[in-house]
Formats: structure tokens, C-alpha cells, sequence
């Protein structure tokens, strides 16, 4: 049996260590488990518990494989504080620990390095000590010995050492969450990314949240119209109409809802709590800014709120002294036993829509799902797409003719370049949590740089979804305008398609080709 353990540093300033067992036994089988270890701390603790197996013992019982793996847990700790304290973490130290278990007859490897996943395949410039330099091939830049940010510079490679097609100046078209303030409560948490953290951002803002089970984004409403992706978990969501109309439904992951602006609301969540994305149709908007019920009651006379509801005033005594914005309270039944019925019965368009159910538009290299007021009639002010692109594909140099484009990324890591006219161009780097944008009418493509599959929302203050294919553009417009414009031969033209295809990705045109 052979155990072999890989130590991997990531953005959080943690090593994650991965202990993967096989053995030919017949009674053994492939065993994971994650530990993470802090450099500048002395304990390691557990992230996710072994996998529960078995070993063969030396008189032929069975020994819990979860106890082998705290043994060797223990074991990789002392030998790491022996060779890491005190190190500058972003230095690369390589060592090899190798030791034999004479009662198991199990050999251990162990090996530690610095974590750049499939980073030698894109970083665009020179790499010394594991950390990438500002230099670019052709000699340009020189090494930044100053105070720096190591891991920022890993995240983001092509604004290190930008292509050389870059040019002039472009606001950031860059943010993430993580870099956001944290709003924390009993009951979940929000962040948001509004025009004030993200000046670019005048069409949309966007809002993070988490709810545990039970918890509850209080009775509220807004000024804009809300739109939300499910990222993790499940909810219940309320609502009411102007015309009384009442909805009631639980959601789950990549579904989505939508509430017209000034329609009361409210989410829950279920037995495993959930978290999602919220898109707002108006750059400025805050969500610790809305209009809650609670926030009411607490600022309206007590004489006044007995008046309105025909009761006595010390029915009122309990109230909040102001918005309680999300609060902890018990998992609730099953749908049908909270449903109301109204005498004006149910709302006419549905509040929820469930994207991942929709069947992709497929091509080369990923997969593209649109929702928009075609397909999701109730969502009037936002339309979306959910975009997949394979590791070695892209999203097809295009524009959007409609309004600004405002991503969020779901999965693996990618690079997008703006193309402004006049000879600017900028690229950027994005990884899961990050939001993008793109203002109005400017090309741009998304590539992924990982070995992951990238996933990412795109989206736009609009009733349609709306883009314009570079490709298929050129190979409707007559040849030899094409050709002579942009002086190109037969070998491009004769590649052009007239059908769009949003991703592509072509065998033997790699985006990273060997240098």
C-alpha cells in the first residue's frame, strides 16, 4: 500500500493537505481526507473527517482507517514545524519525508511545495522563486523586490505582466467579494458590491448572502427589483401583490427569483440553510438601505399603529426598536402548511424560475443558458445568462448592444480583456467570488485559465438578452469587404461561421500554446 500526501497553498493563507491512500487489498479502497495547516501556527486541525475504512492489522483484524489517519496527521505536523517555523511562506522549500510503517507494511511519501494550479501554462512572465515577476518575455519590466502582495500577484498574472496588446487607460473592471465588509447577524450574513466599492458599476449592484436553517431575511421591500441566483441549499420565499395577490415557493440551486420594484418579500432559509447571489437594477443601491417592516413599526407611533390594526396599543409593547434585517427563528413546515389563501388568489406570473432545468444552447468548448423576459416573464428589468466554458475554451469575442454587462463568477478561474476603442484594452483576471463588468457596447472575451470548468453569470439591466458575434458578424458581411478591411486571406475567411456560437474551442488551437 502506498499513501501519498500533497501539500497545497492557497489564496487563504492555509496549506491544505491531501492524503490519498490506495492499496491492492481487496478490502481497501481509495481513501481522501483534508487537513489544513497554518505556517505561522503550531496545530492542524481537520477540515473534512476521513473517509471511515479499514486496514489490515498485523493479526489480521481491522484497524479504524480514520486512527491511521490522525497518527500520520500527527506525525506531518511535527516533521513540518521542523522545517517550515519561522520560513518566509513564499519561498518555495521542497522536501521529501519518506518513512515506512513496519507494522503495516504502508510506505509514506510526503512533499510540500508553494500551490499554483496549472499556474507554469499561463503566468505571462518570469517566475523566480515560485512567485512571479513583472517582466515580460521580450525583456520588458524588471523584478519587484518592494513591498508586495505574493498571492495577489498569483491571482492575478495578466495585470502583473499585461499582453502586449494592452493599451491606454480603463477603470478597474474588477471586484470581490472577499474584499467587501462582512454585515454579520444572528440568523446568516450579507456583503455587497455597489457603485460606492466599485465605481464602474452604475447599472447593477450585487448582494452575497447567507441564511442558517431557519433564518430569515425579514418582511421587506425595495426601490429596485431584485433578482437572485441560488448558489448552495434550499429557501422559502413570500410575496404579496399590489392587487393582494399572494406567492409562496422553495427554491433551490440555480433556480432563481425576481420581485418587481415596491413588491413586499421575504426569504427563508431551509434545513440546511442556503446562500445566494441578489442583482439589483440600480448601481447605488444598498441592501442594509431598504424599507423593512420592522424599521416601520419602530418608528410609528404606538397610538397610530392600534389605530390601523384594532388593537390595543400594549399589543405593540414587544416591537423592535428599529430593523432587525435578519434574525434566527425555527425551520419552517412543509410548503403546503404555510400556504395563505387570498381572496384574490395567486399572482399571475410566477416569481421563480428554474435555470438549471432549461436545456443549453451546447457548443464547443461549453454551454450557454439565457433567461430573460422571453422565458421568465416577470423579470422585466434583468436578463441573464449562465455561461460554462471548458478548460481550453472561450467566450467568443463579442459585444452587447442592450446595456452594461455585470458578471459573477461561479467556478474555476478565468481572463477577460475590454476593448474600448481608440486603442485601449485591458486584461483582467477573475476567480470564483469575483464580479466583472464590462460598459456598454465594449468587446471583450472570457477565457478559462484553469483546469476547472468556469462558470459564470453574466447579466444586464434589460428586458432581453442581447450579443453580437464578432465571428458571425464577419462571415455575413460580403468576403471581400472583410477581407481587405482587415487584411486577412482565405485561411480566416473560410473559418468564419454564420451560426453563433457563444463558446468555442478548437483541437489544436490551444489558448496557452507550448512556448
Amino acid at each position: 500500500m502506498t499513501a501519498n500526501v500533497g501539500l497545497q497553498r492557497y489564496a487563504n493563507s492555509l496549506w491544505i493537505a491531501r492524503f490519498k491512500c490506495t492499496c491492492s487489498h481487496q478490502r481497501i479502497s481509495m481513501k481522501i481526507s483534508y487537513y489544513c495547516y497554518t505556517p505561522a501556527a503550531v496545530n492542524c486541525q481537520p477540515v473534512i473527517a476521513a473517509n471511515r475504512g479499514v486496514l489490515p492489522a498485523r493479526n489480521g483484524g481491522r484497524r479504524p482507517f480514520y486512527l491511521f489517519l490522525h497518527i500520520l496527521q500527527a506525525e506531518f505536523i511535527d516533521y513540518l514545524n521542523a522545517h517550515t517555523r519561522n520560513r518566509n511562506i513564499y519561498k518555495y522549500q521542497e522536501f521529501v519525508y519518506s518513512r515506512r510503517l513496519r507494522k503495516t507494511g504502508i510506505h509514506i511519501r510526503m512533499e510540500r511545495g508553494l500551490f499554483m494550479e496549472d499556474s507554469s501554462k499561463h503566468l505571462p512572465g518570469e517566475v523566480k522563486n515560485n512567485m512571479p515577476e513583472p517582466i515580460r518575455s521580450d525583456g520588458a519590466g524588471a523584478t519587484d523586490r518592494g513591498p508586495r502582495d505574493g498571492m495577489r500577484d498569483l491571482e492575478n498574472p495578466d495585470m502583473l505582466v499585461p499582453p502586449e496588446t494592452d493599451a491606454g487607460l480603463l477603470p478597474n473592471l474588477k471586484f470581490s467579494f472577499s474584499d467587501t465588509h462582512m454585515q454579520l447577524n444572528h440568523g446568516g450574513w450579507s456583503r455587497e458590491i455597489t457603485v460606492r466599492d466599485f465605481p464602474v458599476s452604475t447599472t447593477l449592484a450585487g448582494v452575497n448572502m447567507r441564511l442558517t436553517p431557519g433564518g430569515v431575511r425579514e418582511l421587506h421591500w425595495h426601490q429596485q427589483a431584485e433578482w437572485a441566483y441560488m448558489l448552495l441549499g434550499r429557501a422559502r420565499v413570500t410575496s404579496v401583490d399590489q392587487e393582494g395577490r399572494n406567492f409562496i415557493a422553495d427554491v433551490g440551486p440555480g433556480d432563481l427569483w425576481y420581485f418587481p420594484a415596491g413588491i413586499p418579500h421575504s426569504i427563508q432559509g431551509l434545513e440546511d440553510g442556503c446562500e445566494f447571489l441578489l442583482v439589483f437594477d440600480d448601481g447605488s443601491f444598498s441592501d442594509l438601505n431598504t424599507l423593512s417592516i420592522s424599521d416601520w413599526f419602530a418608528h410609528t407611533p404606538k397610538d397610530v399603529l392600534s389605530a390601523n390594526f384594532g388593537v390595543p396599543e400594549s399589543a405593540f409593547d414587544a416591537i423592535p426598536s428599529g430593523q432587525i434585517y435578519i434574525y434566527q427563528d425555527v425551520v419552517p413546515g412543509p410548503l403546503e402548511s404555510q400556504k395563505v389563501q387570498s381572496p384574490y388568489g395567486t399572482v399571475p406570473q410566477s416569481f421563480t424560475h428554474s435555470l438549471l432545468a432549461q436545456t443549453p444552447v451546447k457548443t464547443p468548448g461549453g454551454s450557454v443558458r439565457i433567461v430573460d423576459s422571453s422565458n421568465f416573464p416577470i423579470s422585466r428589468t434583468i436578463a441573464a445568462a449562465l455561461v460554462e466554458i471548458e478548460p481550453g475554451a472561450m467566450r467568443e469575442l463579442h459585444w452587447h448592444p442592450n446595456n452594461d454587462e455585470w458578471q459573477y463568477y461561479l467556478t474555476g478561474k478565468g481572463r477577460m480583456t475590454v476593448f474600448a476603442g481608440n486603442g485601449i484594452a485591458r486584461t483582467f483576471d477573475y476567480r470564483a467570488g469575483d464580479v466583472g463588468y464590462v460598459p456598454f457596447a465594449y468587446g471583450h472575451y472570457i477565457q478559462n485559465t484553469g483546469s476547472q470548468t468556469l462558470w459564470f453569470l453574466e447579466m444586464f439591466k434589460s428586458d432581453r438578452f442581447a450579443d453580437v458575434s464578432l465571428n458571425q458578424w464577419m462571415a455575413l458581411t460580403p468576403r471581400e469587404l472583410v477581407g481587405d478591411n482587415v487584411r486577412v486571406g482565405s485561411e480566416v475567411l473560410d473559418a468564419l461561421r454564420k451560426e453563433k456560437w457563444p463558446v468555442v474551442k478548437y483541437p489544436g488551437f490551444p489558448i496557452f500554446p507550448d512556448k
